[in-house]
């Protein structure tokens, strides 16, 4: 009986154990920020992009409440498992990326002639939080 309780307390603990050491690696998949000195590169997009960012409309506020899911699908076909946002609509820095799937705040929208952005935030399980633009392929609003 002394042995079954301790193999079974072994096996909670390496459970356990092997639990924690996974947890901060599953939080580290659905956020990803850049370390200091070693920025994301910035991809290009699948789709068409803003030919001239001065041309662009000024972003309206949506108002409190308005959330999202970023998917990373182009006509179905999963592209960005991890969607970039972008520091503005000249896309000259990544500020993070989030896992397709994840559910966001929508903060801003800005009408384009060519693409549609969107400023999101997301907050991470572990209690980091990343602003950026998405363009709104990458985005479906609830």
């Amino acid at each position: 009986m002394i042995r079954f309780a301790t193999t079974t307390a072994c096996a909670l603990l390496l459970a356990s154990v092997t639990l924690m050491a996974l947890a901060p690696k599953a939080q580290a998949e659905t956020l990803g920020l850049p370390m200091a000195g070693a920025p994301i590169p910035v991809p290009p997009f699948p789709f068409d992009d803003l030919p001239d960012t001065d041309t662009c409309n000024v972003p309206q506020p949506l108002g409190s409440g308005f959330t999202g899911t970023l998917h990373g699908e182009i006509e179905g076909v999963l592209v960005e498992a991890m969607v970039y946002l972008y520091d503005s609509l000249a896309r000259s820095r990544v500020m993070g990326l989030v896992a397709a799937g994840a559910e966001v705040e929508v903060v801003l929208k800005q009408s384009n002639p060519v693409i549609d952005f969107f400023m999101v935030r997301y907050r991470s399980a572990d209690g980091r939080t990343v602003e950026g633009w998405v363009p709104a392929p990458f985005l479906r609003l609830h």
